[in-house]
């Protein structure tokens, strides 16, 4: 991985082309590694959460102290409405947080009272 990139840092890398993209990132990996990286380059791929039509953005972004403040009740059901995704977890912006917020909301629904 050569560059993994938010907020507004990212506008740069948007506006490239995905060749582009890679170019750049080789360009900055030879400036620490030497030449050498252009020699052993095989293929890259770049991906921009914020141009992803499926998602508006990669994942939450907490400012100082907030998630300390919020998180408590982020992931808390609200009658039988539960919350999942990335930004209910102990992994935010990750997808192993999407996952755990996944299973943790199976798990709630599971165990919920039956009527029958």
């Amino acid at each position: 991985m050569a560059s993994y990139t938010w907020k507004d840092d990212t506008l740069s890398w948007d506006n490239l082309k995905e060749g582009d993209r890679i170019r750049n990132a080789l360009d900055n990996l030879s400036v620490v590694h030497g030449n050498q990286v252009y020699e052993y380059f095989l293929t890259g791929a770049s991906h921009s959460w914020s141009q992803y039509p499926f998602s508006g953005g990669a994942f939450n972004m907490f400012k100082p102290n907030q998630e300390t403040e919020l998180f408590p009740f982020i992931p808390v059901p609200k009658g039988r409405v539960h919350f999942a995704g990335e930004h209910t977890s102990t992994a935010p912006g990750w997808i192993e947080g999407a996952i755990q917020s996944g299973i943790r909301v199976a798990r709630e629904v599971t165990d919920l009272p039956r009527s029958y």
